[in-house]
């Protein structure tokens, strides 16, 4: 019933045009802004963490714009898994640094793609699986009896997706070996316990995915970072594409990672307002420290 549900309101709200949509979701983030509630709990703790130098009145207003844009992601999500393809993509105003992506094709290695939880990433992976031969990681979603309905919006552009367990990192690599395809995940999500390192991000020590830096080392395919930016008064995207620091190929994994976590805050620092504060990014700590949520 539950399913049901979820996938009858995301096709109510793919007829809605995107400028209403956003219109609802900065009403939903308002009223999570007013209201008490886990998500506003989060992003105050993350925003208070990563922006300690911000005057009280710049993280208040930081954290009501994160909200809102919070509740425009939740409205445009009927946009993303629902309109045709052509619709969909004609939402894409402009593409900044799309040179790294062509440059990194032409290296004939394939290609990582990082996309950050910074803006729209649904339309990001969409893109990618339009221009290019692509494999996309996803997180199976809770209610299980969505999942292939998900799989199949998802891959509607062209894209090839594969889950986060083991399975899905061979079948990354297998893309990039054999097939020299583009392959695409969220760096920024955090890990299992064992699959990750802790390193800074924003200053804060975060447990941190090495899938990237592993697959780049094995394979020689360059790492892109990408995302795609929302735009005002529901007037669509504008996608960005940035090329990593040379340390991200370091044998060191340390540096590596480290790395690939300066280049996620440079691409937030561009729309700070537009990432997923919400999200318990240092949920899991150093051994003796305290997890920051858990007052």
């Amino acid at each position: 019933m539950r399913s049901i549900l979820t996938k009858i309101f995301i096709q109510l709200i793919a007829l809605l045009p995107l400028g209403v949509a956003h219109s609802v979701g900065k009403f939903i983030g308002l009223c999570l802004y007013r209201l008490p509630n886990r998500l506003r709990h989060t992003t105050q703790i993350n925003i208070d963490l990563c922006w300690p130098t911000l005057e009280s009145a710049e993280k208040t207003t930081l954290i009501k714009q994160s909200l809102i844009q919070t509740g425009m992601s939740i409205m445009e999500i009927g946009a993303m898994l629902c309109w045709p393809k052509q619709r969909l993509l004609g939402l894409i105003d402009s593409i900044e640094g799309e040179q790294h992506l062509q440059q990194a094709i032409t290296q004939e290695h394939g290609m990582i793609l990082l996309t950050p939880h910074l803006g729209c990433w649904e339309i990001a992976g969409l893109y990618i699986g339009s221009r290019y031969p692509a494999t996309i990681l996803y997180k199976p979603p809770k209610i299980k009896t969505l999942t292939a309905w998900l799989i199949k919006a998802r891959q509607r552009t062209g894209a090839n997706l594969v889950a986060t367990d083991e399975l899905g990192a061979r079948q990354l690599l297998k893309s990039l070996k054999q097939k020299k395809e583009v392959i695409a995940l969220l760096p920024d999500q955090e890990p299992p316990i064992g699959n990750g390192i802790f390193v800074p991000f924003f200053g804060i020590e975060a447990n941190t995915m090495t899938l990237a830096v592993k697959l780049a080392k094995k394979t020689g395919a360059p790492i892109v970072f990408g995302f795609a930016e929302r735009l005002a008064e529901g007037q669509g995207y504008k996608l960005f594409a940035l090329a990593a620091e040379e340390e991200i190929y370091s044998s060191d994994i340390n540096i590596a990672v480290t790395s690939m976590n300066r280049s996620i805050e440079q691409c937030i620092r561009k729309a700070p307002e537009q990432y997923q504060w919400s999200y318990k990014r240092f949920r899991r700590r150093p051994e003796g420290a305290k997890n920051p949520y858990n007052h």
